[in-house]
């Protein structure tokens, strides 16, 4: 039960909550706990996946490379399986993953898998939640990209980080500009340009820090409703 305890010491407390004891027994004798370091590859694009990857604690970037340029998709937090679908369904993965700070991953054989997902209802449940979240993520994310200028989807960007660190004053990031500018789904610079002008909005990005410099400032922006920024 080596890997158990090792598993509900790094953030798989919720994956493991409710599940059967057999259950349980087949994930501690058939998977793997690994902590990887950042920058790891977890997985390949084009590849079919032999297991299926969980994030306990870390973040992750979900990513495909297009004429050696990074499009950025998705940052995945804790607790989320990165490679669901594609373990159900046996397809070549469509992206890469790389993990962006130090991580926790439990990986479980696909057969496995997809045994459990058919014989226990309460692991298809947590699969099926899963799955559910991304596609929610997933759709808000494109209704961004074709709804909001690179300004608004920046701003929420923020809000929500700041909301999500309890509207602490300085919040340490866990990337820097560059990803950030992928992940919004904007050029370099024109990232550059908007921080410039969330600067006069009471809001400061450093390279892997975000302020709040100006707090009145800060609660008008934070006041804008969506399409007014």
């Amino acid at each position: 039960m080596r890997l158990l305890t090792s598993a509900l010491d790094n953030g798989f407390e919720r994956f493991f909550a409710s599940l059967s004891s057999y259950t349980v027994d087949r994930l501690c004798r058939d998977s793997a706990f690994e902590l990887v370091p950042a920058k790891t590859i977890l997985f390949e694009s084009d590849a079919v996946p032999n297991s299926l990857l969980v994030l306990g604690k870390g973040v992750v970037q979900i990513f495909q490379s297009v004429n050696e340029q990074e499009i950025t998709f998705l940052i995945v937090k804790s607790l989320a399986c990165l490679n669901i679908a594609s373990v159900l369904s046996g397809i070549r993965q469509p992206v890469s993953a790389r993990a962006i700070e130090p991580s926790t991953i439990l990986s479980i054989p696909a057969v496995v898998v997809r045994r459990l997902f058919s014989a226990d209802g309460i692991f298809r449940q947590h699969i099926v939640d899963d799955l559910t979240r991304t596609q929610s993520i997933m759709l808000r994310e494109l209704v961004s990209l074709r709804t909001e200028t690179a300004f608004e989807r920046l701003k929420d960007w923020v809000l929500t980080a700041i909301r999500e660190a309890e509207y602490a004053i300085s919040i340490d990031l866990p990337y820097g500009k560059a990803l950030l500018a992928s992940r919004l789904g904007m050029a370099p610079e024109t990232l550059s340009r908007n921080l410039a002008r969330l600067e006069t909005s009471g809001i400061l990005m450093e390279e892997r820090k975000l302020r709040i410099t100006n707090l009145a400032k800060f609660r008008q922006l934070a006041a804008i409703e969506p399409g007014q920024s």
